[in-house]
């Protein structure tokens, strides 16, 4: 996955289309967008699969502001993920 060149919000969908969770370009929850095919899914499994997009989308979000640092001081934040972070969870990703 290519990740944006500067600090931006991020938008991430499930692999159907039906959910979409934004965040700020800091990683804090911006909203959700649920489509009606979702109505068949209990409420913990909807909430699991927001959690799960949240996640991705924020780790994307940091992952962006992590390059942008290292860009500028040539070191990595270690409590922010990195690129490679965001492909492992992207590889993990089933929702």
């Amino acid at each position: 996955m290519k990740l944006p060149d500067r600090p931006q919000p991020v938008e991430v969908a499930s692999n159907d289309g039906s959910i979409v969770v934004g965040v700020t370009d800091w990683g804090h929850p911006t909203g959700v967008q649920l489509e009606p095919e979702v109505k068949h899914l209990a409420g913990a499994d909807l909430a699991a699969r927001i959690l799960t997009l949240y996640e991705f989308a924020k780790t994307i979000a940091l992952a962006v502001r992590n390059v942008e640092h290292h860009r500028a001081t040539g070191n990595w934040l270690r409590s922010w993920p990195t690129p490679t972070n965001v492909d492992i969870l992207r590889a993990q990703l089933t929702v």
